[in-house]
């Protein structure tokens, strides 16, 4: 035969089984009150720590902004006074240019002169210093013939008109040899012409790249200054949106605490109800 369990054996069981249970409960609810402690100590130091975090990032993101205003600025008046340094350059060549361009038309000009004047002078006008010499000592002979039937000793005209035309006889070689000198001269001033309108339009090329320069460094310029001024715009705001960030972030983490710690009490309450219970049972 079966023996039967005494009503209060029973009861005495269920009631120890109740009590572990409790117990149970109870250090799962100790638990879960440490853990949201945990929670509400952790969002307060996340909180401050986020606040000090991104207080420093802001710092670091200013003076990264500051660095690339300034750097921006001083790019912006370095471009402008590379534009006033290429304008300069490029009037100066172009000046040069023309200054050159005018002096390949004086050298042509005086090239034109000097071979007319080469020619002159060892054609027709030796021609016509030759011709008077020849001139002058024929009247010479004829004077000398007429000075003999002359009476008295007077200066001689026929002599002093021989001298004179003995002094312009070697005058037509020299003539034409100051001719050959001229245009030889003037041989050497073609050439000169000729290397300098290279140069001439090496100035002008050199002046359309340097203009061309210009407009590549007053776009550089203009970027760096619409740069200077973006930092300058992202430096205004930067403060305001960091201390947004920084209550944002401390709000956040105590709206985080206070569930916690709301948490902890309720748990605080349900935990006195447990023991209670077992207290009473």
């Amino acid at each position: 035969m079966t023996t039967a369990t005494p009503p209060s054996d029973e009861a005495a069981t269920v009631a120890a089984a109740d009590a572990a249970d409790a117990a149970k409960t109870t250090r799962r609810l100790q638990i879960a009150r440490g853990l949201t402690i945990a929670v509400a100590v952790l969002a307060l130091v996340g909180a401050v720590l986020g606040a000090v975090l991104l207080g420093r990032v802001g710092d670091t993101y200013s003076s990264v902004l500051e660095i690339t205003r300034d750097s921006a600025k001083v790019a912006a008046d370095g471009t402008k006074s590379a534009e006033a340094l290429a304008d300069g350059v490029s009037q100066l060549a172009v000046s040069a240019a023309a200054t050159i361009t005018e002096t390949i038309k004086v050298v042509d000009g005086a090239v034109v002169s000097l071979h007319g004047i080469a020619t002159a002078l060892g054609t027709n006008i030796a021609d016509a210093v030759s011709g008077a010499a020849t001139a002058v000592s024929r009247v010479a002979k004829w004077v000398a013939v007429v000075e003999k039937f002359i009476p008295g000793n007077k200066p001689s005209l026929a002599e002093d008109l021989k001298t004179f035309s003995d002094g312009l006889k070697p005058i037509p070689d020299q003539l034409k040899a100051l001719g050959v000198q001229l245009d030889s001269t003037a041989d050497q001033l073609t050439e000169t012409g000729k290397t300098l309108a290279p140069i001439a339009d090496q100035l002008v090329t050199t002046a359309g790249q340097i203009e061309a320069a210009k407009t590549d460094i007053a776009n550089a310029g203009q970027v760096s200054s619409d740069i200077a001024v973006r930092a300058q715009s992202l430096l205004e705001s930067s403060h305001s949106t960091i201390v947004l960030s920084q209550i944002l972030v401390v709000v956040l983490g105590l709206v985080v605490a206070l569930a916690a710690i709301a948490g902890e009490r309720a748990l605080r309450i349900v935990i006195r109800r447990e023991r209670r219970h077992e207290a009473v049972a």
